[in-house]
């Protein structure tokens, strides 16, 4: 599960910077949405997968993570939760 958010995050970045548009991802208690801006507001995107998780729990520390094409992203904790067992994913920025 881990390596699969890892991936999402960087595919989400490099389709932000391929792209020059700005995307959100939602944290949700058992997925996660990309959305992009679609004219003045944000829409699911149609590209982008939603990441969904039948018996783990996912968190946040924030309500949005940004991700912008310079290659800025909101810090935050991604916390995943099964039985008693955590692991927790942190974002980074990777500016060009």
């Amino acid at each position: 599960m881990k390596v699969k958010i890892q991936s999402h995050i960087v595919s989400v970045q490099n389709h932000s910077q391929l792209y020059n548009k700005p995307i959100r991802l939602i944290v949700h208690s058992d997925k996660i949405q990309s959305l992009t801006l679609n004219g003045p507001s944000w829409k699911p995107s149609k590209v982008l997968p939603i990441l969904e998780f039948d018996s783990v729990a996912v968190s946040s520390d924030v309500n949005t993570i940004e991700v912008l094409p310079n290659g800025f992203i909101t810090p935050a904790s991604i916390t995943l939760s099964k039985d008693d067992e955590s692991s927790v994913i942190n974002t980074k920025t990777n500016e060009r």
